[in-house]
């Protein structure tokens, strides 16, 4: 049993930063000297640096096509394409050909040009996220003239215009109410040749039509006339002369010539 306590607070010693205990504590047996201890220090904060884990992972989404601005459109229209997470798209194609240009105006919605040689059919968009495919769009033909306008069966007939690409090797083409067969046409598709078609009548004419795939069609402002009497040049007289010679050309079935041209130069008539 205590027979006596005492203690007494000493001040702090610079540089211990704490308080410190020290007294005598008296008990029966003797006295003991308790040696000071200094506080507990304060932790030191940690640096205050978010755990951000693993390295994140950007999450792409599939994009989802859900309107067209419209049905369809000609060479260089612009449609608007609305649907959802298009904001990484890297191409949009008409049939097999990529647009003209696009640009994302939102995540859910972007603008992209009918190239010259797009197909009717489904647009198809890609993004980092995956592919995805609109309702069927329809390129509409434009033909912006004809040469020549009269021939024989079998004449190679050129039509220009846009939105060809989609008949090219098909026949979709008309002249009057006969289906021609392609030949060809340039690698733009802004040109096709077609043979005129067999079975009209002498004279008989008719203006070409342009059908789609996708329904649309399109006709020529000029009519091209069937003849089968095809002029044929076989002579001509002088050979060579200075500007303002007369020549004279002999053949065949001239009597319906229209105009005579020297390298694409239209001559003064004659007789």
């Amino acid at each position: 049993m205590f027979s006596m306590s005492k203690y007494a607070m000493s001040r702090p010693r610079p540089g211990l930063g704490s308080a410190l205990l020290s007294g005598v504590l008296a008990a029966s047996g003797g006295l003991v000297q308790a040696v000071g201890q200094p506080a507990p220090a304060a932790p030191a904060l940690a640096s205050m640096v978010p755990d951000t884990g693993s390295p994140t992972t950007e999450v792409t989404l599939p994009p989802a096509v859900t309107g067209l601005s419209a049905v369809s459109g000609r060479v260089g229209a612009t449609m608007v394409i609305t649907g959802a997470h298009l904001a990484s798209a890297t191409q949009v194609s008409f049939g097999r050909t990529p647009a003209a240009g696009f640009t994302v105006a939102a995540a859910d919605r972007l603008e992209a040009t009918v190239p010259g040689r797009a197909e009717s059919g489904p647009i198809t968009l890609t993004t980092r996220g995956g592919v995805a495919r609109s309702a069927p769009f329809a390129v509409e033909p434009v033909i912006t003239g004809v040469a020549p306008l009269a021939g024989a069966p079998g004449t190679a007939v050129t039509i220009r215009g846009t939105g060809l690409a989609q008949v090219f090797n098909q026949t979709w083409i008309r002249i009057g109410d006969r289906w021609a067969t392609v030949l060809g046409g340039n690698p733009d598709r802004t040109e096709l040749k077609v043979a005129a078609p067999a079975g009209a009548p002498q004279g008989s004419a008719g203006r070409v039509t342009v059908h789609t795939p996708g329904g649309q069609a399109a006709v020529s402002a000029e009519a091209f006339t069937l003849n089968y009497l095809v002029p044929a040049v076989t002579g001509l007289a002088p050979a060579s002369g200075v500007p303002g010679t007369e020549v004279t050309l002999t053949g065949a079935h001239l009597e319906g010539v229209t105009e005579v041209l020297y390298r694409g130069v239209p001559l003064f008539p004659g007789t």
